[in-house]
């Protein structure tokens, strides 16, 4: 049976009274009162919470099995048909951290209750019955622009690195992760001919280009002021740079576009694993904040340096969303405000939940995904890699025929195919993905094993089960199994079935359900588990030893 819930909720807020911080907490139920053990102890939880805040959980966009981990939820719904509520008017609430936690109706202790929800409040709207307050969850942290940063245009020239109000006041400064190649650069400051890639420390700059022409790097700066002192100018023809700055500086002025191939962070901080905590401590994420086992078994499965460049408003969740995309991994929040990246695989592993027939409420529903391909195998892959920055199609008489024909292409690409799948398959598609990745050698494992994952059909699955405490601890990621009389989802001599991946949570507490998207192989009726080993029928009706037990 579904487990009946009760609901805590603990909004920071300002005083505007007393200009001090304090914490209002509210109750579901008939109210709650903490424990002499609590922290704090013997604290009352008013009883006016009519709707509490529930998750619903996506890997990706409801549906799809690429994209951006999406969070939804309720507003958090306080009754006050009284006005005892009304001094909530004197709080200032917004911006400041909101906590819902969730145990089963008869707890006695905090300890019982899990965090269901950890965010922030957007607003607060009034009834003469009800407050209603707005939430928005950590991620929405990420939406701000990933660069601060803009330059200030106050240069007296010939000093300062700032530009003038006429050309770069108010434009963000370049950010890059990793290595880039050809990456524009803006001057900021004409008279010194100084120029900057990159907003702070760079490990090398690999070459500089004037207008495709490659300039020679003379020299490097030790400090700023030596980048600032005309004496130690390059010479014509040639620059130096300030790598600690992220500055190029020419020793005669350009004939146009100076764009250069810079590389950020140390040879073993450029993989997806590194650049994502890097992108989320400079949004002022911590470090516990950010599931250390993720990052741990993202680096030990793609560990390939990776390079991409952050220009204008691009937000840090577009900025995660490169990174991300580039190794087919989902990314978002947990309930407790955790941050997680994981790499989307066929599900493996420790089942954590087995359902059967019995527990569902209603048939499993197989649906297409709402990706492009609408679920179809794919026959072929395309990987791009090593983008060109800036793509130029007017460079100078000197450029070689075929650094010309590098500079006006934007990509380079793999493409790998398996024409077997059009054959079971006639409306097979192909994938394209752009990256981040920047050797052939590791675009071309990408596209494999993207063509492994996506080449044969992988069933989505929707499934309506009782909303208990076994179900309410499942979230995106884990693998469960599911055994049913149709569909092939029993495996003769398994009591596991077949294994799915959760790739959507949708809670109702009202009913007292959830909902669960699971996505996973495609096998027939045949399976079986013998003494040998996992025997699984394909859908080209192969059978194949999976796993030796």
């Amino acid at each position: 049976m579904s487990t009946a819930w009760v609901y805590l909720a603990e909004l920071t807020a300002y005083d505007l009274d007393t200009q001090a911080v304090r914490v209002l907490r509210y109750s579901s139920g008939s109210g709650f009162r903490t424990g002499g053990t609590d922290t704090p102890a013997h604290t009352e939880y008013d009883a006016v919470i009519e709707q509490a805040v529930e998750l619903s959980r996506h890997a990706f966009s409801p549906g799809t099995t690429e994209g951006q981990t999406r969070v939804g939820f309720g507003d958090l719904v306080l009754l006050n048909p009284d006005g005892d509520l009304d001094p909530i008017l004197r709080y200032a609430i917004d911006g400041r951290e909101v906590i819902v936690r969730r145990a089963p109706v008869g707890s006695t202790s905090l300890a019982d209750f899990v965090t269901v929800f950890r965010g922030t409040a957007d607003r607060v709207e009034y009834s003469t019955t009800r407050i209603t307050v707005k939430l928005r969850d950590r991620q929405a942290a990420l939406a701000l622009p990933l660069q601060a940063n803009t330059y200030a245009g106050t240069n007296v020239l010939p000093a300062g690195l700032e530009g003038v109000p006429g050309d770069l006041q108010g434009k963000r400064k370049p950010l890059v992760f990793g290595a880039v190649t050809n990456l524009e650069l803006p001057c900021v400051n004409t008279a010194r001919l100084i120029y900057q890639a990159h907003d702070g420390a760079l490990a090398s700059v690999d070459g500089v280009y004037d207008r495709g022409i490659s300039l020679a790097v003379s020299g490097t700066y030790a400090t700023l002021g030596d980048l600032l002192d005309d004496a130690q100018a390059p010479a014509a023809g040639t620059c130096k740079v300030f790598l600690d700055g992220g500055y190029v500086r020419l020793g005669s002025s350009p004939v146009g576009q100076i764009t250069a191939d810079v590389t950020q962070g140390a040879p073993g901080d450029r993989s997806a694993a590194a650049l994502f905590e890097a992108i989320l401590t400079r949004m002022g994420v911590a470090p516990a904040d950010i599931r250390a086992a993720d990052l741990a078994a993202l680096e030990a499965q793609q560990p390939a340096p990776l390079g991409a460049a952050f220009t204008d408003t691009v937000t840090a969740a577009d900025a995660v969303d490169v990174i991300a995309n580039t190794v087919g991994a989902w990314w978002g929040v947990t309930a407790d405000g955790t941050y997680r990246i994981a790499r989307l695989r066929r599900p493996t592993g420790d089942v954590v939940h087995t359902f059967t027939a019995d527990d569902l409420i209603g048939p499993p529903r197989s649906i297409s995904t709402a990706d492009v391909a609408r679920g179809m195998p794919a026959w072929a892959v395309t990987v791009r890699y090593a983008k060109n920055e800036t793509v130029q199609a007017d460079v100078a008489f000197g450029v070689s025929d075929a650094r010309r024909g590098e500079l006006a292409e934007q990509w380079r690409e793999v493409r790998v195919e398996d024409p077997t799948v059009q054959t079971a398959h006639a409306l097979a598609t192909t994938l394209t993905y752009d990256t981040a990745f920047r050797t052939e050698a590791d675009a071309r494992r990408e596209a494999e094993r993207r063509l492994r994952l996506r080449g044969l059909r992988r069933h989505r699955f929707d499934i309506t089960v009782l909303f208990d405490e076994d179900t309410a601890a499942l979230d995106i990621g884990d693998v469960v199994g599911l055994r049913h009389p149709r569909f092939g989802l029993t495996v003769t001599g398994d009591d596991v079935g077949q294994k799915f991946v959760v790739l959507g949570v949708e809670p109702d507490a009202q009913t007292g359900r959830v909902t669960l998207t699971l996505w996973g192989n495609s096998f027939t009726t045949y399976n079986l588990v013998t003494h040998l080993g996992d025997f699984l029928g394909t859908d080209l009706g192969d059978f194949l030893v999976t796993d030796s037990r």
